[in-house]
């Protein structure tokens, strides 16, 4: 498949709200989340307002036809806004995230290696949050991130910059 990866444009804010529902791991045996899950806070702060707050970046992934395949965006937080991936005010906290469809082709491979290649430009290290039995943990492994704390039903994964 044919694709081209851009920077993420605020316009493009509803669909992150599907990619992050989608993101959601859930075990084989247990029912998907209501859809009013992205209600939460907790969830709302990794996107709304997509590309207002300071320090928004990311690459989304198209199609030939202009069609969203996938995403990967960083968000900074604070002491009293921290979300499940905060480490300090210095580190993003990075969400990757493919609809179904286009998972295991190669494209998450790919926006991942390029929005770690922009961030150590301005970024000693960034972090993201996963459910430890997500089969994601051997990807962000392979990537270089480590775990550095558990707070179930997560961990908190870092990787070095510099």
């Amino acid at each position: 498949m044919k694709y081209i990866i851009k920077e993420l444009r605020p316009e493009y804010e509803a669909y992150l709200w599907d990619l992050l529902y989608n993101a959601i791991f859930v075990a084989r045996e247990e029912m998907p989340p209501a859809r009013e899950m992205k209600e939460l806070h907790e969830l709302k702060k990794y996107m709304q307002h997509w590309g207002e707050k300071e320090g928004d970046y990311g690459l989304i992934a198209l199609s030939e036809e202009n069609q969203p395949l996938g995403a990967v965006w960083i968000r900074l937080f604070d002491e009293d806004d921290k979300c499940w991936g905060y480490v300090d005010q210095k580190t993003p906290e990075l969400n990757i995230a493919l609809s179904p469809t286009f998972r295991n082709q190669g494209i998450g491979t790919e926006l991942m290696v390029k929005m770690l290649k922009d961030l150590k430009a301005n970024y000693d290290q960034v972090s993201l949050s996963v459910n430890p039995n997500n089969p994601s943990v051997r990807l962000y492994e392979r990537f270089g991130f480590e775990k550095y704390e558990e707070v179930p039903p997560a961990i908190t994964m870092i990787k070095k910059l510099k």
